[in-house]
Protein backbone atom coordinates (compact mmCIF):
# COMPACT_ATOMS: atom_id res chain seq x y z
CA UNK A 1 0.00 0.00 0.00
CA UNK A 2 1.33 3.42 -0.99
CA UNK A 3 1.82 6.11 1.63
CA UNK A 4 0.76 9.71 1.14
CA UNK A 5 4.44 10.53 0.64
CA UNK A 6 4.64 8.06 -2.23
CA UNK A 7 1.62 9.73 -3.87
CA UNK A 8 3.64 12.91 -4.39
CA UNK A 9 5.34 13.52 -7.70
CA UNK A 10 8.94 12.33 -7.75
CA UNK A 11 10.64 15.78 -7.79
CA UNK A 12 8.73 16.79 -4.65
CA UNK A 13 9.72 13.53 -2.95
CA UNK A 14 13.38 14.17 -3.81
CA UNK A 15 13.21 17.71 -2.43
CA UNK A 16 11.65 16.46 0.80
CA UNK A 17 14.38 13.82 1.14
CA UNK A 18 17.04 16.50 0.54
CA UNK A 19 15.49 18.56 3.34
CA UNK A 20 15.49 15.55 5.66
CA UNK A 21 19.12 14.85 4.80
CA UNK A 22 19.99 18.49 5.50
CA UNK A 23 18.52 18.11 9.00
CA UNK A 24 19.93 14.60 9.54
CA UNK A 25 16.54 12.99 9.85
CA UNK A 26 14.40 10.60 7.84
CA UNK A 27 11.00 11.27 6.30
CA UNK A 28 9.62 8.12 7.91
CA UNK A 29 10.77 9.32 11.35
CA UNK A 30 9.01 12.65 10.76
CA UNK A 31 5.86 10.89 9.57
CA UNK A 32 5.91 8.51 12.54
CA UNK A 33 6.28 11.49 14.89
CA UNK A 34 3.81 13.75 13.09
CA UNK A 35 1.89 14.51 16.28
CA UNK A 36 4.98 15.31 18.36
CA UNK A 37 5.72 18.95 19.10
CA UNK A 38 9.41 18.56 19.86
CA UNK A 39 11.55 21.01 17.91
CA UNK A 40 13.56 18.15 16.40
CA UNK A 41 10.39 17.08 14.54
CA UNK A 42 8.52 20.36 14.15
CA UNK A 43 11.23 22.50 12.60
CA UNK A 44 12.18 20.11 9.75
CA UNK A 45 8.47 19.54 9.07
CA UNK A 46 7.85 23.30 8.90
CA UNK A 47 10.85 23.72 6.61
CA UNK A 48 9.53 20.97 4.34
CA UNK A 49 6.20 22.80 4.08
CA UNK A 50 8.01 26.08 3.39
CA UNK A 51 10.45 24.79 0.78
CA UNK A 52 7.89 22.73 -1.14
CA UNK A 53 5.42 25.59 -1.16
CA UNK A 54 8.13 28.06 -2.20
CA UNK A 55 9.43 25.91 -5.05
CA UNK A 56 6.17 24.45 -6.36
CA UNK A 57 3.80 27.32 -5.49
CA UNK A 58 0.66 26.48 -7.48
CA UNK A 59 1.67 23.03 -8.69
CA UNK A 60 1.33 21.24 -5.34
CA UNK A 61 -1.60 22.17 -3.11
CA UNK A 62 -1.18 22.96 0.56
CA UNK A 63 -3.60 20.14 1.31
CA UNK A 64 -1.39 17.68 -0.58
CA UNK A 65 1.76 18.86 1.20
CA UNK A 66 0.06 18.72 4.59
CA UNK A 67 -1.48 15.31 3.97
CA UNK A 68 1.94 13.66 4.28
CA UNK A 69 1.87 14.45 8.00
CA UNK A 70 -1.93 14.40 8.44
CA UNK A 71 -1.94 18.20 8.67
CA UNK A 72 -4.41 20.55 7.01
CA UNK A 73 -3.75 23.54 4.77
CA UNK A 74 -3.96 25.94 7.74
CA UNK A 75 -1.04 24.17 9.41
CA UNK A 76 0.97 24.39 6.19
CA UNK A 77 0.11 28.10 5.98
CA UNK A 78 1.12 28.67 9.60
CA UNK A 79 4.38 26.76 9.12
CA UNK A 80 5.29 28.78 6.05
CA UNK A 81 4.58 32.03 7.89
CA UNK A 82 6.63 30.86 10.87
CA UNK A 83 9.66 30.05 8.71
CA UNK A 84 9.25 33.27 6.74
CA UNK A 85 9.10 35.30 9.97
CA UNK A 86 12.15 33.48 11.34
CA UNK A 87 14.06 34.24 8.16
CA UNK A 88 13.22 37.92 8.60
CA UNK A 89 14.27 38.10 12.24
CA UNK A 90 17.04 35.51 12.48
CA UNK A 91 20.07 35.83 10.24
CA UNK A 92 21.19 32.25 10.88
CA UNK A 93 17.82 30.78 9.94
CA UNK A 94 17.83 32.87 6.75
CA UNK A 95 21.30 31.61 5.83
CA UNK A 96 20.32 28.01 6.64
CA UNK A 97 17.13 28.09 4.56
CA UNK A 98 18.90 29.82 1.67
CA UNK A 99 21.59 27.11 1.72
CA UNK A 100 18.91 24.44 1.74
CA UNK A 101 17.07 26.08 -1.17
CA UNK A 102 20.32 26.06 -3.15
CA UNK A 103 20.72 22.34 -2.46
CA UNK A 104 17.10 21.69 -3.46
CA UNK A 105 17.34 23.75 -6.63
CA UNK A 106 20.55 22.04 -7.79
CA UNK A 107 19.55 18.87 -9.50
Amino acid sequence: MKTKFEDLIEPVQKDIIKTCDFYNTDIHVLIANRNKRKREFVFPRQVIFYTVRKKYENRVSQEKIGSIFDKDHATVNHSCKTISDLMTTNKYTRIEINQLMEIINNK
